[in-house]
């Protein structure tokens, strides 16, 4: 579910910075201040996402709770 979250965010972002000259110049010289306002929520909605996904993956790479290792 994030990774699908994630990658409908990245389009969505995509699609956008395609269509804006502003946005376009913006996110090639990493300066996310000058990003439209329609642009700052899609890239901030693309962060989040991004995190929920980075997190998910941790916890997916942890032990199960009270299961030690198997030797």
């Amino acid at each position: 579910m994030a990774r699908a979250a994630a990658r409908a965010a990245g389009t969505a972002w995509d699609g956008h910075r395609r269509h804006c000259a502003a946005c376009t110049n913006a996110a090639r010289a990493r300066n996310w201040a000058g990003l439209c306002y329609p642009g700052l929520v899609l890239h901030d909605e693309l962060l989040a996402a991004r995190a929920i996904l980075d997190s998910n993956r941790r916890a997916d790479a942890q032990p199960i709770t009270g299961q030690g290792m198997l030797l």
